[in-house]
């Protein structure tokens, strides 16, 4: 069955190859940032339990509302999260824009709850053309260098893919290139 092109999602950004966070600068964004909030998790319980006398109450609404904090304000904010500082990267949407709470809430809540398994939305990152995690796929994110600027502008489409009798689709950036630019592209991958 052949897909219509969807020309109503606008146009979006993309960026040269070398400003994506490979696979190695996500391993680390993911271990030091749950690191991160796995001790503050600790800490939060150490001092929930010196004022209660049963702090799992407490520690249950606020500890999800710090890991929520971290996620979707710290992490795409000027600042970054620890691990966006370690590997020196930021997190924009498919127009280049700062991603919204919105949108950083779906990206956290697809690896926390599901379907993807947080190693296999890492390793989605080698074969991307865009390096992007599964949750950035679904999310309309890219993790990029922090000082990378938008090489050019493309028509935003649905990318579709057939998984066990599933369609799954999701916002993809296609790029503009001239016949120099894509006989070069193609021909040094």
């Amino acid at each position: 069955m052949a897909r219509r092109q969807d020309r109503s999602l606008g146009v979006g950004v993309y960026f040269e190859q070398e400003a994506y966070a490979g696979c190695v600068r996500r391993l680390i964004i993911f271990v030091f940032d749950w690191l991160f909030v796995v001790v503050c998790g600790a800490f939060l319980w150490a001092a929930l339990s010196v004022v209660f006398a049963s702090p799992a109450p407490a520690f249950g609404i606020s500890y999800p509302a710090i890991i929520w904090a971290y996620f979707a304000i710290l992490q795409p904010s000027r600042i970054g999260s620890l691990g966006f500082l370690l590997t020196d990267v930021k997190i924009v949407d498919l127009r280049g824009n700062r991603p919204s709470i919105l949108r950083m809430t779906l990206r956290m809540l697809l690896v926390l709850l599901g379907p993807f398994r947080p190693f296999a939305d890492v390793f989605w990152v080698g074969p991307d053309t865009d390096s992007r995690s599964l949750r950035d796929c679904y999310a309309g994110t890219y993790v990029v260098r922090r000082r990378a600027e938008p090489i050019g502008k493309g028509p935003l489409h649905l990318s579709y893919y057939d998984a066990c009798g599933f369609t799954l689709m999701y916002p993809h950036v296609v790029r503009q290139c001239n016949e120099i630019d894509c006989a070069t592209r193609f021909h040094q991958n």
